[in-house]
């Protein structure tokens, strides 16, 4: 867990679940110019065991994994951790826009890649008290 206490993330500890090695170092690196601390999983399984041991301020989930996919970490954090808020981010974002809405759970969807600027938004969006 690293990351300056400035910034729109203020020190907030956010999980980042991607099965791509280069995909959450990418996301962490948004996340720590945003001031945030950042906990990785690389599948599933990982995340739910990170979420059941301790809470986080925010769930960023990548939608496609093998394994226990985004949707089963999206399905298990709802019941777990119904107030963390999650912000999808996949490189299925055509399919979910034609669908018009973010998938159940989600408050947010950012479609890969991601614009630094935006994501920060987000995430500032979509902190608790921030």
């Amino acid at each position: 867990m690293t990351g300056p206490n400035d910034g729109p993330g203020a020190g907030a500890l956010v999980l980042v679940v991607d099965d791509e090695r280069t995909q959450r170092i990418l996301t962490r690196d948004m996340l720590e110019s945003c001031g945030c601390r950042v906990e990785e999983a690389a599948d599933g399984a990982t995340a739910v065991a990170i979420l059941a041991d301790h809470p986080v301020d925010l769930l960023v989930v990548d939608w496609q994994m093998p394994g226990m996919s985004g949707e089963s970490v999206v399905q298990w954090a709802q019941v777990a951790a119904p107030r963390t808020p999650i912000l999808l981010v996949t490189g299925w974002g055509e399919m979910l826009k034609e669908a018009d809405a973010a998938p159940p759970g989600c408050a947010a969807v950012l479609t890969k890649p991601v614009n630094r600027d935006v994501f920060c938004e987000h995430v500032r969006r979509l902190l608790p008290g921030r």
